[in-house]
């Protein structure tokens, strides 16, 4: 999603986190972990007159976001000895990509750029819907996917307080279909995995679905757990003071 503004962006799944986040950096410095293409971290600076940085390590990438995006308020890095204390950092689709071992490390070098009083905001796909019952991810480009409350004890680790929410699709898909139950078996077989990889977009979406009806989904914020544990995303807000 290179080169593109947050209104382009069709899939309101992918841009609810950001949604949700613009509510808290009103005056606050922002630090966008893992922000890939931008398009959520030059939204979020549309809410603050104060520094947004988008940190991604892909250094091609980070130099697209340097030439497309230009607001006064906006910069992006790859270097993390470049970065500051933030008010309120933002990691969005990030830490299943990690291997489970390293995460730990991840959040950990997270916080050390949060600020006392800062809020630390992640979402992530939830285990319970993404791939339930499965011991890999059906997307092959994640390395571990959590349930809420795996999710919630690993935060747990470093932060007082920890607020865990579901991102909740607002009508039920209802059952697998059986078309979904064939990827998800096929998923868990590593010559497919690898072959997967390297599969143009169109074919995934015939294997995975019409990306139109994935688009026109809308979605809502929920604090219950029983909901929380049928949301397709969950959210965490972190605090380092209660």
């Amino acid at each position: 999603m290179l080169e593109k503004k947050f209104e382009e962006i069709h899939d309101e799944g992918v841009k609810f986190a950001y949604k949700f986040a613009s509510d808290f950096v009103k005056d606050k410095t922002v630090l966008d972990f893992g922000c890939g293409g931008g398009y959520g971290t030059e939204y979020l600076s549309r809410f603050t007159n104060l520094n947004v940085t988008g940190f991604d390590i892909d250094k091609k990438t980070i130099g697209i976001n340097r030439e497309y995006y230009k607001n006064k308020n906006l910069q992006f890095e790859s270097e993390k000895d470049r970065l500051g204390k933030y008010d309120v950092i933002t990691s969005f689709q990030v830490i299943e990509h990690i291997k489970e071992r390293n995460v730990d490390n991840l959040l950990s070098n997270i916080k050390k750029h949060l600020k006392d009083d800062g809020l630390f905001l992640c979402a992530t796909p939830n285990k319970l819907v993404t791939s339930n019952d499965l011991k890999k991810p059906v997307m092959v480009f994640h390395e571990k996917e959590y349930s809420p409350s795996e999710f919630k004890e690993k935060l747990d680790r470093l932060f007082l307080k920890v607020l865990i929410y579901g991102q909740r699709r607002s009508v039920d898909e209802g059952n697998i279909s059986r078309r979904e139950e064939i990827v998800r078996r096929l998923s868990q077989i590593e010559v497919v995995r690898l072959i997967s990889r390297h599969l143009p977009m169109a074919i995934k979406y015939l294997l995975m679905g019409d990306p139109k009806k994935i688009e026109e989904m809308t979605y809502r914020l929920v604090d219950d757990q029983k909901e929380i544990d049928k949301s397709f995303i969950l959210i965490a807000a972190c605090y380092s003071r209660k």
